[in-house]
């Protein structure tokens, strides 16, 4: 089922498990795992959560219940009122997601980069930009609100670095719905530029929705760290940590290829990890208070 924030409440999903479960788990536990996927990653991707999910079932020894969720705040919003237990999210969804409810970050990916990734600002290969003083007066697609390398570490760019606001130094800004939408605007030429993070770039080609070479980036983030595998803080910690054990067991390398960025495998998170997400926030409540004056 796909969930959206009308719908939200309306919660129906599909357990994974093929065989039956392990011997039972500690009566405080939930009788099985939520878990909310976006479906913007591409057939590739969504095929690997599947593998992840059987992963976690036979791990934990509980069904898992995945639930399509029709964009990040709708996962933000499961969450914090409880209607999903887990899902995979970008910092600055996880560091919303904490802040509104009790919600951990437990796990998070590791590529060959380490555990942290770029963000970008991308144009075509033949539009003949090459800096980000070639786009002005062009149309820009942010990939979303809740999005760190997709609208938050850009807009620190342009705030903080060029002084200039995107609304102004754009014909047209706006979001296009995920991180893949936005790289699939840009190829299509309904945009000009695009704020897209290097590994969804690299799935977009892997997956074959654009061509190798057609994107060139004008600008590139700071390193942000990779999205964070959450889980609910109100669940039992020997779930939890049942959940963390069973995340950072996954081995399937096939499984992890298909992932965007290309994981070599999932290790341990904490909270700190995503303090630099923190750090960029301060331009959402600077875009507020020039909303108010």
């Amino acid at each position: 089922m796909t969930l959206t924030r009308r719908s939200i409440l309306a919660l129906m999903g599909t357990s994974l498990l093929t065989g039956t479960v392990r011997a039972a788990q500690p009566s405080a536990w939930p009788k099985q795992l939520r878990y909310a996927i976006v479906p913007n990653e591409g057939g590739g991707a969504q095929a690997a959560y599947t593998r992840l999910l059987k992963h976690l079932e036979a791990r934990m020894g509980i069904p898992v219940v995945s639930y399509r969720v029709s964009d990040v705040a709708s996962v933000i919003v499961a969450l914090t009122n409880g209607q999903v237990d887990a899902a995979r999210i970008g910092g600055e969804a996880y560091v919303i997601a904490r802040r509104l409810g009790n919600v951990d970050a437990v796990a998070v990916e590791k590529t060959h980069e380490g555990t942290g990734y770029l963000g970008g600002l991308w144009v075509r290969a033949d539009a003949g930009m090459s800096s980000i003083s070639m786009t002005k007066g062009r149309r820009l697609a942010f990939s979303e609100p809740n999005s760190t390398s997709g609208y938050l570490a850009p807009m620190a760019y342009f705030l903080d670095d060029l002084k200039v606001d995107p609304k102004r130094f754009f014909s047209e800004v706006i979001f296009a719905g995920g991180a893949i939408p936005a790289a699939l605007a840009l190829s299509n030429r309904q945009v000009d530029v695009a704020a897209v993070s290097f590994p969804y770039v690299g799935l977009a080609v892997t997956q074959g929705m654009i061509g190798k070479g057609e994107l060139v980036p004008v600008w590139k983030s700071n390193p942000i760290p990779n999205p964070a595998y959450v889980v609910r803080g109100a669940l039992p910690a020997d779930f939890r940590k049942a959940y963390q054990d069973a995340l950072i067991t996954f081995q399937d390398p096939e499984g992890l290829a298909e992932l965007p960025g290309g994981v070599e495998r999932i290790v341990t998170a904490s909270d700190s990890n995503y303090d630099y997400v923190r750090q960029l926030e301060h331009v959402k409540q600077e875009l507020d208070l020039k909303e108010r004056q």
